[in-house]
This record gives C-alpha cells, structure tokens and sequence, in this order.
C-alpha cells in the first residue's frame, strides 16, 4: 500500500484514485524500450539470448542476476517483448522461439469462455470415479511436440494407473485425436471403457 501511495500521489502529496489510475494508464502506454536503443550495452546482451532462442522472460531474470547494480542493464520482459513487436530490435523473424510475429491481443478484465460448450466439470463425475472404486475409468491429456508438429495422447487408468499412449501422425486436431482415442479404446476389454476424463483442451471439441 506505501509503494501504491508513494507512486501514484500528486505533486502536492496527496492521493486520489482517479489520479492514481490516469497515471497508471501514462505509464503503460509510454514506450519504455529508450534503454534497448542502438548500440547500448544491454542491446547487445538481448540480442545475444535471443540468437540463441531465450525467451523474453529468461532475459530479464539473467539481467537481474548478472547486473544488480547496473541499473541500465535491467529491463522486464514486457518491455523486450515491446521492443521485438516495435521493430526496435530489427527484423522479428526467428527472434521469438515459439515463432509468433505478432502480439496476442488480451481481453482485459473479462472472462474467457469455456472452449468447450456444455462441458461436464471434473467435480461432477461420478461418486465411483471420484473414489477409484472401479477399473476402467480414464484420465487423458495431450502432449504436444516441438513447435507444434508432432503430439501424443496419454491414457492413465485411475485405478492402476495403467498407462496407454496414442500415437497420433495425423495431427492433433479434434477429428485425429476423436478417431485415434476410438481405435484406442476398442482395443481395451468392454469392461475397461467406463469413461473418460480429459482436459479443457480445444483438440476435443467437436
């Protein structure tokens, strides 16, 4: 609460909170990548992480550990990301390990959507699947390779955490992943396919 007052406080010390979130919204919105200009020292150190595929996040803390006094040599994260989408940094091509070239826009303070429409909770499973009273009840999750061109689908028993893994070449899409769960689950005894519980993800909607 001090650091909040002391920030944010008017020239004449006192606090108001329309003030405060103004200058909240100033600062945001002013470029702050002043210190990653041309041929500045902490320039030539993201440049050199970033050829080697760091990301944003792994900078700023190595910064903090490798300079504790150099104020000029300490930047966050957002403020590399910043200077990656402004061009500052040069071509963004390559820069970014997880290969995007544009910003994901964020829905401030509004509530993402189930991606999956009349979901049933985990909560609401069955009393016996709850407890691992019974064989045949599974637990799925979908493993997704380097850059995204590969994936595997695992299949946890609940009772003897017997483990199956589905090999998926035709992509991890929700069709892919339907029929190679089905061929999967076909293979088991009748009395090993009870249920199955998977996660939120987008590859089981269909």
């Amino acid at each position: 609460m001090y650091r909040e007052i002391d920030r944010n406080r008017k020239p004449d010390g006192t606090y108001q909170p329309w003030w405060a979130h103004n200058q909240a919204i100033l600062r945001r919105q002013r470029p702050k990548d002043r210190l990653i200009q041309r041929g500045s020292p902490v320039r030539t150190v993201i440049a050199a992480k970033l050829a080697v595929k760091w990301s944003p996040q792994q900078i700023a803390r190595f910064l903090v550990r490798s300079f504790p006094d150099e104020r000029s040599m300490r930047v966050c994260s957002e403020t590399i990301y910043q200077a990656l989408f402004r061009g500052v940094l040069g071509p963004l091509k390559g820069k970014l390990r997880t290969g995007r070239r544009r910003r994901k826009r964020h829905r401030r303070g509004v509530p993402s959507p189930n991606k999956i429409k009349n979901m049933t909770l985990v909560h609401h499973r069955a009393p016996e699947v709850e407890d691992r009273l019974d064989a045949g009840h599974w637990e799925g999750d979908l493993i997704i390779g380097r850059h995204q061109h590969s994936a595997i689908a695992t299949l946890v028993e609940r009772v003897s955490r017997f483990v199956v893994l589905v090999h998926l070449p035709g992509g991890h899409k929700a069709p892919q992943v339907r029929d190679a769960l089905t061929v999967a689950f076909l293979r088991l005894p009748v009395s090993l396919r009870q249920s199955l519980t998977w996660d939120q993800g987008r590859e089981m909607t269909l």
